[in-house]
């Protein structure tokens, strides 16, 4: 359960301004106005400095000299804004009057609607057919199959709340927690408790978990990693090992990952794992751990140059084997055997701070003086566990995994 610190309180979000359903006869209200890019009509949330975006180019980010649209999505040729006032406006929201038998924009009994209505399957499961299948989900009469009702067979629902993506059934003293760095109080951003049996992490199937389908060579992996062999039962998350062939491997395991599903910045991370087989078996490395999301686990071609560099300076340190013209000497010896001693054997930080201000293989930001922020995707243990075959002992280790070294490993 990652937690980080809670916003600032005395920095309020912006309000949004109270948006009125609004009838489209002439003449336009005096709050209405054209747009000053595309000039169609908008309701006043919009005019004005409101706009988070400037106009004169002041704010617009240098990105958009690399991509094809523009930070304003005003500019992109169609109007975006949910406050742009549009001809069917009325069919869809209708301004509703407390007089709204008299109203002429009422569209309850209008003669365009009432035939419509009759004569369409959908408004009747609309009206009939949502209200039937909320009652019978609520009593339990219903099992609603995928996608009908429920977001899958398995009634995995997200549920978001309004400081992030919170299990209902974390308790509430979990729910904060005490920095030992600063004494600070850290904030629940995120968590999930597995309690549900039975849910499946296949692609698609878990709004927070994908289960991973590949081989993890880069470690050189013996299993198939599975989404068969994810699952939750006893209010765990169950993850198996199995001796059986698969895509020409002898064993089947799995891993699940938050990539691009879920993602924080700096914190706290707490989680309760019970380890498996014994003590004097080897073979297996159980592992908690977090990545920069720049990389995805288990595709190599996301994590060169990327993985585990943490850097943010130009200098010999972003260089491949952290080496310039073969200096400097001490990282050339007593490293690696097989990458000839050399004390880093990967090929160079990608997403450097030397990199070239017209490189546009480069997302950005940039510092202050033009050169762009060193980024990549560091890796920090949890835990990693493995059974030592002389000593039949089962260490774990608790790591930061960064580059560049200082130092010989």
């Amino acid at each position: 359960m990652p937690f980080t610190h809670p916003p600032d309180s005395s920095q309020s979000p912006p309000s949004t301004p109270a948006q009125s359903l609004l009838p489209l006869s002439p003449p336009s209200p005096p709050f209405l106005s054209p747009s000053p890019s595309s000039k169609k009509l908008h309701r006043e949330s919009w005019n004005g400095s409101d706009s988070p975006y400037s106009f004169d180019g002041s704010r617009i980010s240098t990105l958009n000299e690399k991509f094809s649209l523009a930070p304003d999505p005003r500019q992109w040729g169609s109007d975006l804004s949910t406050d742009l006032v549009e001809p069917d406006d009325e069919i869809h929201n209708p301004d509703y009057q407390l007089d709204g038998f008299k109203d002429t924009h009422d569209l309850s009994f209008s003669r365009r609607g009432a035939p419509r209505a009759l004569g369409s399957n959908k408004v009747h499961f609309t009206s009939l057919g949502y209200p039937v299948m909320s009652y019978l989900r609520k009593t339990g009469l219903l099992q609603p199959p995928f996608n009908l009702g429920g977001t899958n067979a398995t009634g995995q629902v997200p549920s978001m709340g309004n400081f992030g993506l919170i299990d209902e059934e974390t308790p509430e003293d979990a729910r904060f927690r005490i920095s030992s760095r600063d004494g600070s109080q850290l904030q629940l951003v995120f968590s999930d408790e597995f309690n549900t049996d039975g849910r499946s992490f296949y692609p698609g199937d878990d709004p927070y978990w994908e289960a991973a389908d590949l081989h993890y060579w880069a470690t050189n992996n013996l299993e198939w990693y599975d989404p068969a062999a994810v699952t939750t039962k006893n209010g765990s998350l169950v993850i198996s090992f199995s001796q059986m062939q698969t895509h020409d491997l002898n064993y089947q395991g799995g891993l699940i990952s938050s990539w691009n599903k879920f993602c924080f910045t700096g914190g706290y991370v707490e989680t309760s794992a019970m380890l498996p087989g014994v003590n004097d078996v080897v073979g297996m490395w159980p592992a908690v751990w977090t990545m920069g999301n720049l990389g995805r686990a288990g595709y190599g071609a996301s994590l060169e140059g990327m993985w585990p560099y943490t850097y943010d300076a130009c200098d010999v340190g972003t260089a491949p084997h952290q080496v310039l013209n073969g200096v400097p000497y001490a990282a050339t010896i007593d490293g690696d055997p097989s990458y000839g001693d050399a004390l880093s054997f990967l090929p160079g930080q990608r997403l450097s701070r030397c990199t070239c201000p017209d490189d546009t293989r480069h997302p950005g930001p940039k510092h202050d003086d033009g050169t762009f922020v060193g980024r990549a995707a560091p890796e920090i243990d949890v835990f990693e566990a493995q059974v030592w075959l002389r000593a039949s002992i089962g260490p774990s280790i608790f790591a930061l995994i960064a580059i560049p070294l200082t130092g010989h490993r």
